[in-house]
């Protein structure tokens, strides 16, 4: 993919990324604020998520139904998500409805009106959500070992927060959010789209006019560089059919100098591929497991490792076992291997550019994080120069079984 990308300022101080596409007629556009789970107080737990949902509840020119039809009306798809760093609204659309989806754009994230009757409807269906998480352990599982992971430190708490949290909320609060995180410096618009970038930017210009604001929010540190810490083991009785097995461990964020080799050992480990050495140890070669995975999460300044499958009951010392001897396996990895990992990664991330949404969501998160946006060639350029000895390196650094948490559900 070449990079067209251009990352201009608006005259209110907003950010706007954009990248250029040849002859296609729909548009990906929307925009992300720095702002997520990590930013909240400890009185706070869930509230950016909160917030995410409930400015589609009406705005200072649109109600909550022209919100939800003025985009879709033109064939389009409005969405959004909360993440522990950031807060997204992104739309999908013809590109002759793209000053629709950014006009309705600007209204979430610049006007919303947060209408007590509604915010108490939305809560319902908030709390739905944590429930359905909390009656699906292979996804709860996930957030359950990241809290064991970060701790105490934001990192460490749920998206969506508890029950009691999200009944709580009131427009006072949802309106404190905003006017302390949805400010200019602290957001991006993006566009992935054919029509001309200056076209776009006067159009941002006459939505959201001058004047810079800046975010009055401080967000805590937490203390990128890495300590291996004493592992804890948990085990909670779930009553489900199959245990769930789950390990991980704290890393680096994405600018480190240890992301890629990170990102290479982990696909290697535990990637979407079917002959990773796990799935090949336990489901190819022992039967043990029907699917397991290890991902790595790249903050940007902390990450995390997870490794979770699941199995019957009277096999999960035996899972443990095998999937420790593959962590091992990684501070012997030969040149071959390697070599062969680097090849298959570098193919997954080019179907992943096939993705469009994928493409523009990547680049405005690259944008807003580091105002930069990484392209495929610099990125394989970055694996081509990992060597045996860095996969080493980190294997001892991050992937050692005896520094990883573990949480069983049984």
């Amino acid at each position: 993919m070449n990079d067209n990308t251009l990352i201009l300022t608006l005259d209110n101080g907003c950010r706007f990324a954009y990248l250029h596409q040849r002859d296609s007629d729909v548009s990906y556009v929307g925009v992300a604020i720095h702002a997520g789970t990590r930013d909240e107080t400890d009185n706070e737990s869930g509230l950016a998520h909160f917030v995410e949902h409930t400015v589609f509840k009406g705005t200072e020119h649109f109600s909550a139904k022209q919100i939800n039809t003025e985009v879709e009306r033109l064939g389009g798809d409005l969405n959004a998500f909360t993440t522990k760093e950031t807060t997204v609204f992104h739309a999908t659309v013809l590109n002759q409805g793209v000053n629709n989806a950014l006009r309705v754009l600007v209204e979430l994230t610049n006007h919303p009106t947060f209408p007590e009757d509604e915010l108490r409807k939305e809560a319902n269906v908030i709390v739905d959500e944590i429930q359905a998480l909390n009656d699906s352990p292979d996804e709860r599982i996930y957030e359950d070992l990241e809290a064991m992971i970060f701790g105490s430190s934001p990192m460490g708490r749920k998206i969506l927060g508890d029950e009691s949290s999200v009944r709580k909320f009131g427009r006072n609060d949802a309106l404190r959010w905003v006017r302390t995180h949805f400010t200019p410096s602290n957001m991006s618009f993006f566009a992935f789209t054919s029509l001309p970038a200056e076209q776009l930017t006067d159009y941002l210009n006459s939505l959201l006019g001058k004047g810079k604001e800046t975010s009055t929010a401080e967000r805590e540190d937490t203390n990128p560089s890495f300590a291996a810490t004493e592992a804890s083991k948990q085990s909670v009785n779930m009553n489900t059919h199959q245990a769930y097995l789950a390990m991980g461990g704290r890393t680096v964020g994405r600018l480190h100098e240890d992301f890629v080799p990170i990102a290479l050992a982990t696909n290697m480990l535990g990637g979407p591929a079917i002959s990773s050495w796990l799935y090949t140890a336990l489901r190819e070669e022992q039967g043990l497991a029907y699917s397991v995975d290890a991902s790595y999460t790249a903050y940007s300044d902390t990450g995390c490792l997870i490794i979770v499958t699941s199995t019957e009951p009277k096999f999960v010392n035996r899972c443990r076992k095998i999937i420790h001897q593959q962590l091992l396996r990684l501070q012997s990895v030969t040149q071959t291997e390697l070599d062969a990992a680097k090849l298959q990664i570098k193919g997954q991330i080019a179907i992943a550019d096939d993705n469009k949404e994928n493409i523009a969501l990547g680049m405005v998160k690259s944008a807003l994080l580091f105002n930069k946006h990484f392209t495929r060639d610099e990125i394989w350029q970055a694996i081509d120069r990992i060597t045996v000895k860095d996969i080493h390196s980190v294997a001892t650094r991050y992937f050692n079984p005896d520094n990883l948490h573990e949480l069983l559900y049984k």
